[in-house]
């Protein structure tokens, strides 16, 4: 039995499993105001305070926004749902996530990967409380 929330599934490119941080960025996306990426962590950050924030509450996905707004949560389908922003800078826009996307899952979350190609799909699922993977 998993928590639904923590459901998460994406494909990368192989050549960036070579990359060793932990966060890819995937470029900037649209956001209104139901936030695709749920979360308010702070209103000044960097993408490697935003990746600390996004990592000690074991979130999948982080953006950067309005020029450093730090927000988290578990769902790239959500993050990147609104469409692609060009020419954004790495702390975002107003209404535009540079969004980053956790490329391993943390310790005690079952993973499943499949090859395709040359891309990779992962799934990372938290245990229920009380349940082991």
């Amino acid at each position: 039995s998993y928590d639904i929330n923590h459901l998460f599934v994406r494909t990368i490119s192989l050549s960036a499993v070579s990359d060793q941080s932990v966060y890819q960025n995937i470029g900037c996306y649209k956001d209104n105001s139901a936030r695709m990426i749920p979360t308010l962590r702070t209103l000044s950050s960097t993408p490697t305070s935003c990746a600390a924030l996004s990592e000690d509450s074991e979130k999948l996905v982080f953006g950067l926004q309005g020029g450093g707004e730090c927000w988290t949560g578990d769902s790239v389908n959500a993050a990147i749902s609104l469409g692609y922003v060009s020419k954004c800078p790495i702390n975002g826009l107003p209404w535009s996530n540079q969004v980053f996307v956790r490329k391993y899952c943390f310790p005690g979350w079952t993973t499943a990967s499949t090859f395709t190609g040359n891309a990779v799909t992962m799934a990372c699922q938290q245990c229920a409380i009380g349940h082991y993977c």
